[in-house]
């Protein structure tokens, strides 16, 4: 492709994106009373944040270096995220704003759900294999990208096939217009449970491509792969621990809100922002600030996070259990907890610190 048609291709898909956006913003905005549901508010937002960070990452490097397949990995997931979101808004004003007002609702519902099994893992897994030059880091790696491909076709023919009726969010269930009869209980055998568990291995896969990346690479590039390994690194954690999360804790109607709500979080905030923000300054290699004082805090922080909460977890949970206090809370072990949180904070802060600085910066 002539590098002044990508430009203007990659410039076109981005400006796709943004009119996409401003179409969901439209309709979310005359069904306003829908968005009170905090889910389905949070599910827009995990829509709109990353689309346009994508499609602003994906257009610039795009415009700058047309040969770069990453960039045009990005704007497809751009422009996916953007559809999805304006399927999203579609679904609300049709179900519940403005009930039996729009047509083929179960169509766009049936859509929404195929989109999303394309981005996650789908484009996501592609964006982590092909950083930073746009190559795979070796031919080996052909293979993941063939169970991605071939994941991705098993989740969307399995939505697709079984009849069951097809939810988003708390917005009403639809029938799915393409479901056939004969393959009712797909999604609940073991071809659902592949399809559930499956992304996990998949992404985890995508980040050791990208730790492979930084242990091989040296100087600048192994400045650039540590920033996305960084965002990545955050981000993955906890949604690969939303998503396990859920085989050992047993559902309940307030615990499925609050993993959702923390879930579009984390993909807005992480894969939806941070990721895209950390390929563009690594690719375009604009002011690559040293990233060892933010990982190294980042640890600090989050390990004095964790004691905190085992702690107040052990004494207020724990023994209040034990002694037949734990049906409410009760105000002397909280203060028992947060005594021991204040005696052992300076002392633990010191330990994690020198443990993080060893980790970051070596023994030097």
């Amino acid at each position: 492709m002539p590098p002044e048609s990508g430009r203007r291709l990659a410039l076109g898909a981005g400006a796709l994106c943004y009119l996409l956006i401003a179409a969901a913003l439209a309709l979310a905005a005359a069904s306003v009373s829908a968005f009170h549901d905090p889910q389905l508010l949070g599910l827009m937002a995990q829509n709109r944040a990353p689309a346009s960070a994508i499609a602003a990452a994906g257009a610039l490097i795009a415009s700058k270096m047309p040969g770069h397949r990453l960039a045009w990995v990005l704007l497809a997931g751009a422009v996916l995220t953007s559809t999805e979101g304006l399927l999203l808004a579609y679904q609300a004003h049709g179900l519940l704003s403005n009930r039996g007002s729009l047509p083929a609702v179960e169509w766009a519902a049936w859509l929404f759900g195929s989109l999303n099994a394309v981005l996650y893992p789908g484009i996501v897994l592609m964006i982590m294999l092909l950083f930073p030059d746009g190559r795979l880091p070796s031919q080996r790696w052909r293979i993941l990208v063939g169970l991605d491909v071939a994941f991705v076709l098993l989740n969307v023919l399995t939505g697709a096939l079984d009849p069951i009726p097809i939810q988003t969010a708390s917005l009403p269930a639809v029938h799915n217009p393409t479901g056939l009869s004969m393959f009712r209980g797909l999604e609940s055998g073991p071809i659902g449970w592949i399809t559930f568990i499956g992304s996990v291995p998949l992404i985890l896969a995508g980040v050791a491509s990208l730790i492979v990346r930084l242990r091989n690479s040296k100087g600048e590039v192994r400045q650039q792969v540590r920033w996305v390994v960084y965002a990545l690194a955050v981000s993955t954690v906890i949604s690969v621990g939303m998503t396990l999360s859920t085989l050992v804790i047993p559902p309940s109607p307030e615990g499925r809100v609050i993993g959702n709500v923390i879930d579009n979080v984390v993909i807005t905030l992480g894969f939806g922002v941070a990721l895209p923000a950390a390929i563009a300054v690594a690719i375009l290699k604009y002011r690559l600030y040293d990233i060892d004082l933010v990982i190294n805090r980042t640890l600090v922080y989050a390990s004095l996070a964790a004691f905190i909460t085992a702690i107040y977890v052990v004494i207020v949970v724990g023994v209040g259990t034990m002694v037949g206090l734990g049906q409410g809370p009760n105000a002397l072990l909280s203060i028992a907890a947060t005594a021991v949180v204040a005696v052992g904070f300076q002392p633990v802060k010191r330990r994690v610190e020198v443990v993080a600085n060893r980790l970051v910066f070596g023994y030097r």
